[in-house]
């Protein structure tokens, strides 16, 4: 009998945004972005074989933050009838960039205390983690997680200029 491997794989990320134009920048309007979907990547982009399953995809927000998770399966006929991996991507959007970084060591330490091991790594973003977890070690068919998370940092919307009121008409002396 074959042994089968069913993986998880859940690709998180974590971004701040900058808050709303401030009164000393009265003249630049930055719209915000509130829809982590747009982060996500196009059904052509993903690895093949991999389709949504809508029902299981989550939304939520609190203090702020907007996340969304969108859950993926993809089945592996010639490893076993039953063997499916799955693909969780999740993409959190924080009002700040202290936020945003409380976000993400949570986010670890909370998988790490669901036995998942976490080394850094390199060239994704300006933080990143990769994290593993086994469950099932032993048995016929274990199943291996694997987490890549990571922060890209603070985003600044692209700015719309609003135009500067004109000058208010100043008094000329009438000529003598």
């Amino acid at each position: 009998m074959k042994k089968a491997l069913a993986c998880a794989f859940a690709v998180a990320l974590t971004l701040s945004i900058t808050p709303k134009a401030s009164a000393s920048s009265a003249n630049v309007s930055q719209p915000q972005p509130n829809d982590p979907s747009v982060y996500f990547p196009s059904d052509d982009e993903l690895p093949a074989g991999f389709e949504r399953v809508p029902e299981r995809d989550l939304e939520f927000s609190e203090s702020g933050v907007v996340a969304l998770l969108w859950w993926y399966e993809r089945y592996n006929p010639e490893v076993s009838e039953d063997d499916v991996t799955t693909l969780e991507l999740i993409a959190e959007l924080a009002p700040s960039r202290p936020l945003a970084d409380v976000i993400f060591t949570s986010t670890v330490e909370a998988w790490g205390e669901r036995m998942f091991v976490f080394e850094p790594l390199e060239g994704l973003g300006q933080r990143a983690v990769v994290g593993r977890a086994t469950a099932g070690a032993g048995s016929e068919r274990p199943s291996e997680g694997v987490m890549v998370y990571f922060q890209i940092g603070y985003l600044l919307p692209p700015a719309t200029i609003v135009p500067a009121p004109p000058p208010a008409p100043t008094s000329v002396p009438a000529p003598p």
